[in-house]
């Protein structure tokens, strides 16, 4: 049965004051697993009881319904016969009118090569960023060579009276990160290591 037909046999039960409990149970009753769900039955019950009148599906905007036709195939045969140029199919599936270039379509390889960085930043702005080269193992040594000494050569060469000891650090726990070597280093520099708990993203914002 088409679902027209039972939405009209919802309507007339609705205005009867019939619950849609009972509307639901009897359509199983009579056609078994073809009827709407219970809760497709409550809803129309209550566009009905508002007010609605119409049993078919709205119009939906959004892209017009397409379907093949005879007459559809045979207006694009007279079309390419008249004229065999005028039309071409694209390398991407799309049908352009000659003269005219196909829409480009971007497509990102699975493949395609990443930049890591690691960018240490204060109020101001960014004081370091570091770019990782492809294929780089970073450890804690990397890390202390490559970024942190770095970081507090930058720091006294712009801040030299206020000194090292001032500077706070707020880092994640990553194990390069956290390593007994990277702690006693930062510990011999003075610099003061906020701690960062566990599952608090939003304490470091700068985790994208």
């Amino acid at each position: 049965m088409d679902k027209e037909y039972f939405r009209f046999y919802i309507k007339v039960r609705t205005a009867l004051y019939i619950e849609p409990i009972v509307i639901h149970n009897e359509l199983r009753t009579v056609f078994g697993n073809e009827v709407p769900s219970l809760r497709t039955v409550q809803r129309w019950s209550k566009w009905f009881r508002e007010g609605r009148v119409e049993v078919e599906d709205e119009e939906r905007p959004g892209r017009p319904i397409t379907e093949t036709t005879s007459k559809n195939i045979r207006q694009v045969c007279d079309l390419i016969n008249d004229d065999p140029k005028s039309v071409k199919k694209s390398s991407n599936a799309a049908w352009v009118a000659s003269g005219n270039y196909p829409p480009t379509v971007a497509r990102r390889s699975h493949f395609a090569p990443r930049t890591l960085l690691a960018i240490f930043f204060k109020s101001t702005g960014p004081v370091l960023i570091h770019s990782f080269k492809c294929g780089q193992t970073i450890d804690h040594q990397y890390f202390i060579n490559n970024c942190l000494r770095p970081v507090i050569d930058e720091i006294q060469n712009k801040r030299p009276s206020l000194g090292i000891p001032s500077i706070k650090l707020h880092r994640d726990n990553g194990k390069a990160h956290i390593h007994d070597d990277v702690v006693n280093y930062l510990q011999l520099e003075g610099i003061t290591i906020i701690p960062y708990p566990p599952n608090s993203p939003n304490l470091a914002p700068c985790n994208f």
